[in-house]
Protein backbone atom coordinates (compact mmCIF):
# COMPACT_ATOMS: atom_id res chain seq x y z
CA UNK A 1 0.00 0.00 0.00
CA UNK A 2 1.27 3.54 -0.93
CA UNK A 3 1.07 6.17 1.50
CA UNK A 4 0.18 9.84 -0.12
CA UNK A 5 1.87 12.45 2.62
CA UNK A 6 1.38 15.58 0.48
CA UNK A 7 -1.06 15.94 -2.27
CA UNK A 8 0.18 19.22 -4.77
CA UNK A 9 -1.78 21.58 -7.08
CA UNK A 10 -0.97 20.80 -11.08
CA UNK A 11 -0.78 24.09 -12.13
CA UNK A 12 1.96 23.61 -15.19
CA UNK A 13 4.88 24.27 -12.30
CA UNK A 14 8.41 22.27 -11.89
CA UNK A 15 9.12 20.20 -8.45
CA UNK A 16 12.48 18.94 -7.71
CA UNK A 17 11.86 15.34 -7.03
CA UNK A 18 13.92 12.52 -6.03
CA UNK A 19 13.35 8.62 -4.51
CA UNK A 20 15.23 8.24 -1.51
CA UNK A 21 15.46 5.99 2.04
CA UNK A 22 15.64 7.56 5.51
CA UNK A 23 17.01 6.24 8.53
CA UNK A 24 14.90 5.03 11.12
CA UNK A 25 15.04 7.00 14.82
CA UNK A 26 18.05 4.84 16.26
CA UNK A 27 20.20 5.17 13.19
CA UNK A 28 19.15 8.62 13.17
CA UNK A 29 20.03 9.26 16.85
CA UNK A 30 23.80 7.59 16.11
CA UNK A 31 24.22 9.63 13.32
CA UNK A 32 23.63 12.62 15.22
CA UNK A 33 26.33 10.95 17.49
CA UNK A 34 28.72 10.44 14.82
CA UNK A 35 28.38 14.03 13.85
CA UNK A 36 29.02 15.18 17.08
CA UNK A 37 32.95 14.08 16.56
CA UNK A 38 33.70 15.38 13.73
CA UNK A 39 35.75 18.42 13.88
CA UNK A 40 33.45 21.27 11.24
CA UNK A 41 35.30 23.71 9.63
CA UNK A 42 33.51 27.03 10.73
CA UNK A 43 31.15 27.55 8.04
CA UNK A 44 30.00 23.88 7.49
CA UNK A 45 26.47 23.29 7.41
CA UNK A 46 25.71 20.91 9.67
CA UNK A 47 22.53 18.83 8.39
CA UNK A 48 19.99 17.90 11.26
CA UNK A 49 19.18 13.62 11.67
CA UNK A 50 15.63 14.46 10.05
CA UNK A 51 17.26 16.04 6.63
CA UNK A 52 19.52 12.41 6.70
CA UNK A 53 18.66 10.30 3.60
CA UNK A 54 20.21 8.10 0.97
CA UNK A 55 18.88 9.29 -2.62
CA UNK A 56 18.20 6.33 -4.83
CA UNK A 57 17.53 8.65 -7.83
CA UNK A 58 17.87 11.97 -8.30
CA UNK A 59 15.03 13.50 -10.94
CA UNK A 60 16.20 17.17 -10.94
CA UNK A 61 12.85 19.56 -11.59
CA UNK A 62 9.76 17.71 -13.22
CA UNK A 63 6.45 18.79 -14.50
CA UNK A 64 4.30 18.49 -11.44
CA UNK A 65 1.70 16.64 -13.83
CA UNK A 66 4.42 13.75 -13.63
CA UNK A 67 4.05 12.81 -10.01
CA UNK A 68 1.09 10.24 -10.57
CA UNK A 69 3.16 8.36 -13.11
CA UNK A 70 6.49 8.36 -10.66
CA UNK A 71 3.94 6.50 -7.88
CA UNK A 72 2.70 4.08 -10.51
CA UNK A 73 6.32 3.28 -11.19
CA UNK A 74 7.57 3.11 -8.04
CA UNK A 75 4.73 0.97 -6.56
CA UNK A 76 5.55 -1.42 -9.09
CA UNK A 77 8.72 -2.25 -6.97
CA UNK A 78 8.54 -5.14 -4.55
CA UNK A 79 11.49 -5.53 -2.24
CA UNK A 80 12.05 -7.06 1.22
CA UNK A 81 13.25 -5.43 4.22
CA UNK A 82 16.86 -5.09 4.22
CA UNK A 83 19.51 -4.11 6.36
CA UNK A 84 22.22 -1.63 5.60
CA UNK A 85 25.27 -1.18 8.32
CA UNK A 86 27.01 2.64 7.42
CA UNK A 87 30.99 1.84 7.69
CA UNK A 88 32.73 4.71 6.02
CA UNK A 89 33.22 8.40 7.02
CA UNK A 90 34.75 11.15 4.32
CA UNK A 91 34.42 14.54 2.49
CA UNK A 92 34.64 14.69 -1.09
CA UNK A 93 36.61 18.32 -1.50
CA UNK A 94 35.59 18.90 -5.02
CA UNK A 95 31.65 18.54 -4.09
CA UNK A 96 32.82 19.95 -0.41
CA UNK A 97 30.47 18.00 1.90
CA UNK A 98 31.21 15.48 4.13
CA UNK A 99 29.17 11.69 3.74
CA UNK A 100 29.01 8.60 5.74
CA UNK A 101 28.16 5.34 3.64
CA UNK A 102 27.34 1.72 3.37
CA UNK A 103 29.22 -1.19 3.40
CA UNK A 104 28.22 -3.00 -0.06
CA UNK A 105 24.59 -3.96 -0.64
CA UNK A 106 23.28 -6.25 -2.88
CA UNK A 107 19.51 -5.76 -1.82
CA UNK A 108 20.06 -1.79 -2.00
CA UNK A 109 21.92 -1.93 -5.38
CA UNK A 110 18.63 -3.79 -6.65
CA UNK A 111 16.22 -1.66 -5.15
CA UNK A 112 18.32 0.90 -6.83
CA UNK A 113 18.71 -0.62 -10.24
CA UNK A 114 15.03 -2.47 -10.72
CA UNK A 115 13.29 1.04 -9.15
CA UNK A 116 15.98 3.02 -12.46
CA UNK A 117 14.54 0.54 -14.71
CA UNK A 118 11.25 1.34 -13.39
CA UNK A 119 11.89 4.95 -14.16
CA UNK A 120 12.99 4.37 -17.80
CA UNK A 121 9.67 2.55 -18.77
CA UNK A 122 7.70 5.65 -18.19
CA UNK A 123 10.88 7.81 -20.12
CA UNK A 124 11.95 9.24 -16.82
CA UNK A 125 15.77 10.12 -17.38
CA UNK A 126 18.05 8.71 -15.11
CA UNK A 127 22.03 10.05 -14.12
CA UNK A 128 24.34 8.04 -16.17
CA UNK A 129 27.01 8.07 -13.33
CA UNK A 130 28.16 5.08 -11.63
CA UNK A 131 25.65 5.09 -8.34
CA UNK A 132 27.55 5.83 -5.07
CA UNK A 133 25.20 5.30 -1.89
CA UNK A 134 25.78 7.51 0.98
CA UNK A 135 24.20 9.75 3.37
CA UNK A 136 25.47 13.76 2.92
CA UNK A 137 26.28 14.76 6.43
CA UNK A 138 27.13 18.42 5.90
CA UNK A 139 28.02 20.84 2.72
CA UNK A 140 30.50 23.50 3.08
CA UNK A 141 32.46 20.28 4.90
CA UNK A 142 34.95 19.62 2.47
CA UNK A 143 38.00 20.31 4.67
CA UNK A 144 36.22 18.54 7.80
CA UNK A 145 37.97 15.63 9.68
CA UNK A 146 35.87 12.47 10.51
CA UNK A 147 36.46 10.65 13.36
CA UNK A 148 39.58 8.21 13.06
CA UNK A 149 36.98 5.14 13.82
CA UNK A 150 33.43 4.27 14.49
CA UNK A 151 30.89 1.61 15.42
CA UNK A 152 29.01 0.19 12.38
CA UNK A 153 25.65 1.97 12.32
CA UNK A 154 23.17 -0.41 11.35
CA UNK A 155 19.62 0.53 9.64
CA UNK A 156 17.06 -1.16 8.84
CA UNK A 157 15.23 -0.40 5.51
CA UNK A 158 11.20 -0.51 5.14
CA UNK A 159 10.40 1.69 2.37
CA UNK A 160 11.27 4.00 0.32
CA UNK A 161 9.97 7.28 -0.29
CA UNK A 162 9.36 9.80 -3.51
CA UNK A 163 11.03 13.04 -1.80
CA UNK A 164 10.47 16.58 -3.30
CA UNK A 165 13.30 19.48 -2.08
CA UNK A 166 11.64 22.59 -0.97
CA UNK A 167 13.90 25.71 -2.21
CA UNK A 168 15.64 27.71 0.00
CA UNK A 169 18.59 28.42 2.12
CA UNK A 170 18.90 25.13 4.20
CA UNK A 171 17.81 21.98 2.65
CA UNK A 172 14.21 20.77 3.41
CA UNK A 173 12.45 17.66 2.36
CA UNK A 174 9.10 17.18 2.04
CA UNK A 175 8.21 13.55 1.53
CA UNK A 176 5.12 13.17 -1.00
CA UNK A 177 4.47 9.39 -1.17
CA UNK A 178 5.76 6.15 0.93
CA UNK A 179 6.40 2.96 -0.43
CA UNK A 180 6.74 0.13 1.74
CA UNK A 181 8.79 -3.67 1.26
CA UNK A 182 6.13 -5.79 0.66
Amino acid sequence: MVTTLCRMSSSGQSVRLFFGIWPGYTASAQLAELQGRWDWPPDASVYSPAKLHMTLHFLGNLPVDLVPRLGVAAHSIRFRPFDLELVKAGTWREANVAWVSPAPSEPLMALHDELGRALERIDVQIESRCYAPHLTLARKAGHATPPAEFEPIPWRVTNFVLARSVPGGQPAYQPLMVFPAR
